[in-house]
């Protein structure tokens, strides 16, 4: 996933800054002093934080707008931002869930006050995701009809329950499902995606481990060889 746009609102000197586009190579804050540019950023950063960091709406939230924070209900956001996902994803998705699930490739993910943990968000098509996963149950027409009728992963989930006499691939696919995190389309798309994102870091590292450990070796090769080549001028 690539981010390409972010906004921030109800963070210090910011109100609300607007979506700012983030290029592809460099992007530059531009403004005067207190202007917001270090506040912009420090809650992208808690958005992601590398060591703990969280918003705090007493010290954070604009003063000049207490009101309107002790007015409202329930979460407030303070960092948007909209990563769009590449060609490589976007097959990966299809391939597992049917051609056409994804409505859109950007995945918004929120953070802010009041937030028990960050959102995420990505359209999906779940009729899609539904013709998909049923296509190979080859069920019979009459133990099949409500299978075949669903256009929810709830509808599915549960017309595969009823199922009498399910085949092997009816009870793999119900079972599948039921390990999804609270049986959500969307939930499993993100799930997947952070499992691949971790194999992908894992294989990177295992990759790097492997060459340093390479490098060192032949450091020590060359070490060798070179004293072995001065003890034989010596002699």
């Amino acid at each position: 996933m690539k981010l390409i746009k972010a906004r921030v609102q109800n963070y210090r000197s910011i109100e609300d800054s607007g979506w700012v586009d983030i290029e592809g190579d460099i992007t530059a804050l531009v403004g005067k002093n207190e202007s917001g540019k270090t506040a912009f950023m420090q809650a992208l950063f808690k958005l992601h934080p590398v060591e703990p960091a969280t918003y705090d709406e007493v010290v954070d939230f604009p003063s000049r707008l207490t009101r309107k924070r002790k007015d409202t209900k329930g979460p407030i956001p303070v960092a948007t931002v909209q990563y769009e996902l590449s060609d490589d994803e976007v097959g990966e998705i299809e391939e597992n869930l049917g051609t056409g699930v994804l409505k859109s490739r950007i995945v918004q993910v929120e953070g802010g006050y009041r937030f028990k943990a960050r959102t995420m968000n990505v359209e999906l098509d779940e009729s899609v995701a539904v013709a998909h996963l049923r296509a190979d149950l080859d069920l019979a027409a009459a133990a099949g009809k409500a299978v075949n009728s669903a256009t929810t992963i709830a509808g599915l989930a549960a017309a595969l329950a009823d199922l009498e006499e399910p085949p092997a691939k009816a009870e793999a696919l119900a079972t599948a499902i039921g390990n999804w995190r609270e049986n959500r389309l969307m939930l499993h798309v993100i799930d997947a995606r952070r499992v691949t994102s971790i194999r992908r870091r894992t294989l990177a590292q295992a990759k790097q481990a492997r060459k340093s450990k390479q490098n060192r070796e032949d450091t020590q090769r060359d070490d060798i060889e070179c004293a072995a080549a001065a003890g034989c001028r010596a002699v």
